[in-house]
């Protein structure tokens, strides 16, 4: 059975968002499906701000497909414009490189994990002061 998670018990100082990497083979770049996406987008940091008001977030993506970094980028500037008391940024990680090696069906290597961690582990003390 599945436990309904308890937001109010904990408020992370943080969240991290990577998504958007499958949806890619769906949206296509086409803009009225780009479009989709960025509202469902929306939507979610909204319930995720509304839920953790006190907390940053950190969007990112782009390290196996970069087709809708600008959309979700577009998305936390809307947000963000749209919720000024938010601390939201968008960060673009690195595309994965093919001399690094791919994983099952061009997953990063754990080369690639682990450069990508560093980028997002630099942008996150950034964010909290650290």
């Amino acid at each position: 059975t599945w436990e309904k998670w308890e937001h109010s018990s904990y408020e992370p100082d943080l969240v991290l968002i990577n998504l958007g990497t499958n949806d890619a083979s769906y949206t296509r770049e086409i803009p009225e499906r780009n479009e989709e996406f960025k509202k469902a987008y929306i939507v979610f940091l909204t319930r995720i701000h509304t839920l953790h008001p006190a907390s940053k977030i950190l969007c990112m993506g782009g390290t196996m497909d970069q087709r809708l970094c600008g959309t979700i980028d577009s998305a936390v500037k809307e947000f963000q414009k749209n919720n000024s008391d938010a601390v939201i940024e968008f960060l673009a990680l690195p595309p994965q490189k093919e001399e690094e090696g791919f994983g099952t069906f061009w997953h990063p290597t754990e080369a690639t994990q682990r450069k990508t961690a560093d980028v997002v582990i630099a942008k996150a003390k950034e964010m909290m002061g650290w």
